[in-house]
């Protein structure tokens, strides 16, 4: 019989099934409602929005990148081009 040696990790890893979790329930509410379309593009922007702040403060372990004029800019185009991608004309 095989044993399995336990091991300990940090709680955040666990909490990546729990924000799956959340997303896939809450994609498949708003998708519908808010157009498949408009809820992929957020998604999108919001990846864009909390990869600047996990840069920007180094959180779960991530090397530190300060939020610099040119990543500022960067940021505010592309939440400018998700927002003419979702606009009805």
């Amino acid at each position: 019989m095989r044993q399995f040696q336990k091991t300990s990790l940090p709680f955040y890893f666990y909490l990546g099934g729990v924000f799956v979790a959340f997303y896939v329930l809450s994609i498949t509410w708003v998708a519908p409602r808010f157009g498949v379309g408009n809820a992929v593009a957020f998604v999108l922007l919001g990846q864009l929005i909390s990869m600047a702040a996990i840069d920007q403060f180094g959180l779960l372990g991530a090397p530190t990148h300060t939020i610099t004029l040119q990543r500022c800019i960067g940021l505010i185009l592309m939440s400018v081009g998700v927002f003419l991608a979702v606009r009805r004309a």
